[in-house]
């Protein structure tokens, strides 16, 4: 690993550890170098333990981002995986059982970007009173 990578690392680490800290979340993360273009991810870690989670982060995408922007993406993000157990089950299971000749695809479609407007909608609300120094009209 790069000193760049090891860098930017060290400041997604940070980033994530500020946002768990002010939170209060009894939560841990694994970090995982990625290339894929995306600023970061966080999923749920694919463990018995629910409370872990994996981050993934493109270095090279994050290098000119601020602290506080990368705050922002943590947030954003942390949003997506703590709600993933239900969104998952909708998909799963409700949206399965929609006949495909019926619109499942439309259905779906429509399914994930109104998910994406409501964690949006929930880091435009919640992240000014939970960390109101960060610059939430850049995120």
């Amino acid at each position: 690993m790069s000193e760049a990578e090891r860098r930017e690392r060290l400041r997604v680490e940070r980033a994530v550890e500020y946002i768990r800290r002010r939170l209060q979340l009894d939560a841990h993360f694994v970090y995982e170098k990625s290339s894929d273009g995306a600023f970061m991810g966080i999923d749920r870690a694919n463990r018995e333990d629910s409370r872990a989670f994996k981050v993934t982060f493109d270095p090279a995408v994050l290098a000119d981002q601020s602290h506080g922007q990368i705050r922002c993406h943590a947030f954003h993000e942390l949003i997506h995986a703590m709600s993933m157990p239900l969104y998952s089950l909708i998909d799963d299971k409700i949206l399965m059982a929609v006949p495909i000749k019926n619109g499942r695809a439309g259905l779906r479609k429509q399914y994930w970007k109104e998910r994406e407007d409501v964690v949006r909608h929930m880091e435009r609300r919640f992240g000014p009173l939970c960390f109101p120094n960060l610059p939430w009209s850049k995120a």
